[in-house]
């Protein structure tokens, strides 16, 4: 395998490798490694495909049970007293 970024990174390496898995043992040595490179340069570089790479990547997990960050509230979880009326979202 050549030294490139994909060595650096191990989820872009794992994507390539498995991507490459069926055509080893078809493919001459020499397209392999430029099918790595192209897959690599891809991955790396196309919003969409970082994108997908990113989901990829485990998640650090939490060092505390500190406060955590919430989306928005759904509507079951708002108090009466918090219920919002009109486009402008004023409270009761």
């Amino acid at each position: 395998m050549m030294h490139t970024e994909q060595q650096e990174d191990p989820v872009i390496a794992e994507i390539i490798e498995a991507s490459l898995r069926p055509s080893l043992g078809r493919v001459a040595p020499e397209i392999l490694e430029d099918m790595r490179l192209v897959l690599a340069v891809f991955l790396a570089t196309h919003p969409e495909a970082m994108g997908v790479v990113e989901s990829l990547r485990p998640r650090a997990a939490l060092s505390n049970s500190g406060d955590t960050v919430r989306g928005p509230l759904s509507p079951d979880e708002v108090k009466p007293s918090q219920k919002l009326r009109g486009t402008l979202g004023r409270t009761r």
